[in-house]
């Protein structure tokens, strides 16, 4: 028997917003320190670096539960690009790691809206060290999302448990009512809670903005690099097979 669908949970970062600049700081600020650093040369530091925050090894440091620690964890990270360009992490940390300079990709209110006119409630959870309402209120997409669960109010980051289980009762749903839709598999380990979960194929910005940074795996590159593609479309597959809960 089919347990029915009431609830779409997104996480936030690299599945409904992006940082759209990280790129641009670096080469900016190594221009302005007479150090010279390719537009290419400075998406894949980005790139490189951004692929290790998303490892179970710096996700488990507890950087989401307080502003303090993510400062100090992503400074601590970031400080790997200082041995190219001096100084550069604190111009990384201040002026992309803060949720207001992050905006929506492009389908992001297109897939809210979809998922609402099936009559589904909508919830964030999303490992953040700050409130993410008035982000949301700043695109006018406040309106599309009735919860946020944040890591830092709860008190757990993904994948434990506890934060999907505060994001179900905050929508007053259960948790196998629910569908998770997220950028990062491995990382959260969303295949085993919630019981239905499901990965998004989206590629971050500068793989939108720069296909050829991108590799095939068999697919076109502009195909692949589609943010329409991606994650609406991967949210639409997952609501309509209402999958079964995932054996524990």
């Amino acid at each position: 028997m089919k347990i029915p669908l009431r609830a779409v949970l997104f996480d936030w970062g690299d599945t409904l917003f992006h940082a759209p600049h990280a790129p641009e700081v670096i080469v900016s600020f190594a221009r302005s320190s007479g150090v010279t650093v390719s537009d290419e040369r400075a998406r894949q530091m980005w790139d490189e670096i951004w692929t290790i925050g998303k490892t179970p090894e710096e996700i488990a440091k507890g950087r989401d539960l307080s502003p303090e620690a993510h400062r100090r964890v992503w400074m601590d990270l970031f400080a790997r690009l200082d041995r190219v360009v001096p100084g550069v992490s604190r111009a990384l940390y201040d002026r992309v790691m803060d949720p207001h300079s992050w905006v929506p990709y492009a389908d992001t209110r297109a897939t809210l809206e979809a998922v609402r006119a099936r009559g589904l409630r909508v919830g964030v959870v999303s490992n953040v060290p700050a409130d993410l309402r008035p982000v949301f209120a700043k695109h006018g997409l406040d309106r599309l999302v009735d919860s946020y669960t944040h890591s830092f109010e709860v008190g757990a980051e993904k994948p434990s448990p506890a934060i999907f289980l505060a994001a179900a009762k905050s929508l007053g749903v259960k948790p196998s009512e629910t569908l998770m839709v997220g950028d990062h598999a491995d990382g959260h380990h969303i295949s085993q809670f919630p019981p239905r979960s499901i990965p998004t194929t989206r590629h971050r910005e500068s793989c939108s903005r720069h296909p050829q940074s991108c590799r095939g795996g068999g697919q076109s590159r502009g195909e692949r690099c589609s943010p329409r593609r991606s994650r609406r479309k991967d949210a639409q597959r997952g609501i309509g097979e209402r999958a079964q809960p995932a054996t524990p």
